[in-house]
């Protein structure tokens, strides 16, 4: 373990900056914490109104599932990169770090501790598994989007019936591509893609999306990159004025104009999270990033009544899906008895 000193030292320089970054609740949390050795660091910057609830639901779950924990909360908005550094450079057990942005800023300070990723992108937490394993630096986490599949299943439900599917992909994601068609093969439907940049006009993106009638169901991406504020306005216009159904996998598809959206509820994130956390750092298990287990799904009920499907809402949608998973999982098990 390196020495800390220098840390110290500059702390007491900059004690009012980090008398900003933590709160006097939190240090009152921590005052009532039992001692021990072991430190998690929970950074952020800035929190949208979802990550606020989750950091909430997060702290009530810790109390129960990781009290062997000690843990600080630090927003790390004004911290430079040597500041960040020499905060990773204390003796700390692990991190978990929420949003993108705090993810990338803590892997650049080459942290030797584990860390948790949540609300990070499944192609960028891949990578960053990936490359950070040669340094061997460890890096985890749950992925801000549901999976694939269930999106896929959640259009199904949504239009019985349903034949083909479209998605728009960067380069970033079309590593995916050979995967999400073969997924969509095996439950009978097939996939189109449009490849774009995110430095494409807008007019583009809406000119991809065309054959009204051939492609009902446009799936939206997680992708920052592709989809930014003023290219989602134009897809969600063209879409709806050609009535196809858009169909996220975040929560955020439906404040953006999704007709619905299966997404990981802050809860469910907060008690997965938790737990994963408590082999990280007290079992030292060294587990690899993967989706959610729990789900829930959303509905625009302004833009279920624009589409027509005023007869559709959240619940049905959720229990078709749940018969749907459970159908496949007994097919799956019985192929699996046939072949023994």
């Amino acid at each position: 373990m390196r020495k800390t000193g220098r840390f110290l030292s500059y702390l007491c320089l900059l004690l009012p900056l980090f008398m900003s970054a933590f709160s006097a609740e939190e240090s009152h949390a921590a005052d009532q914490q039992p001692a021990t050795n072991r430190l998690l660091l929970v950074l952020h910057q800035e929190l949208s109104d979802e990550q606020i609830r989750f950091l909430e639901n997060f702290k009530q779950q810790s109390s129960d599932r990781l009290s062997e924990l000690k843990i600080e909360t630090v927003d790390i908005r004004r911290f430079s990169p040597y500041l960040l550094e020499s905060l990773l450079d204390t003796d700390i057990s692990c991190v978990m770090t929420i949003g993108t942005n705090t993810l990338s800023r803590t892997m650049k300070a080459r942290a030797e501790v584990p860390v948790f990723a949540t609300y990070a992108p499944a192609h960028l937490l891949e990578k960053y598994h990936r490359v950070y394993a040669n340094l061997s630096l460890y890096i985890s986490g749950i992925y801000e989007e549901q999976t694939f599949q269930r999106q896929l299943t959640l259009a199904q439900v949504t239009k019985p019936g349903l034949k083909k599917v479209l998605r728009l992909f960067n380069k970033s994601d079309m590593y995916y591509l050979p995967e999400f068609r073969k997924q969509a093969k095996s439950m009978g439907l097939s996939l189109d893609f449009k490849l774009l940049s995110a430095h494409d006009p807008t007019e583009q993106f809406i000119t991809n999306l065309q054959d009204p009638d051939e492609h009902q169901v446009l799936l939206l991406s997680n992708n920052n990159a592709l989809f930014g504020e003023k290219h989602i306005a134009g897809v969600v216009l063209k879409a709806h004025k050609q009535n196809m159904i858009m169909i996220g996998n975040q929560l955020k598809s439906v404040e953006q104009g999704a007709f619905a959206a299966i997404y990981t509820p802050t809860v469910t994130l907060a008690i997965e999270a938790a737990s994963e956390l408590k082999s990280i750092c007290l079992e030292e298990k060294r587990p690899e990033p993967h989706f959610a287990t729990g789900f829930d799904v959303k509905v625009n009920k302004h833009i279920a009544n624009m589409l027509g499907l005023t007869n559709i809402d959240a619940n049905t949608l959720k229990n078709r899906l749940d018969r749907a998973e459970s159908a496949r999982t007994h097919d799956s098990k019985t192929k699996l008895k046939g072949r023994e």
